[in-house]
């Protein structure tokens, strides 16, 4: 699990989705609910989703460096 874990937090696609995720947060007032953060998430769900999948996880979760969980 820990491999896993690690091999998922250096892949450069989750880097730049969890970037991309944390300036849509932001840009929205730290929401969630906004057009911009669900076209974020349209760009990169399938790619995390397998992730999640391949590894047997029940979920997966992207956590800015500043604690917001972005995805």
């Amino acid at each position: 699990m820990e491999a896993a874990l690690k091999v998922t937090r250096d892949a450069p696609d989750t880097a730049k989705a969890l970037l991309d995720l944390h300036q849509s947060f932001v840009a929205g007032g730290k929401s969630v609910d906004t057009t911009a953060w669900r076209q974020t998430v349209e760009k990169y769900d399938a790619a995390l989703q397998d992730i999640t999948k391949d590894n047997g996880w029940y979920d997966l979760f992207l956590i800015h460096e500043d604690g917001n969980v972005v995805y």
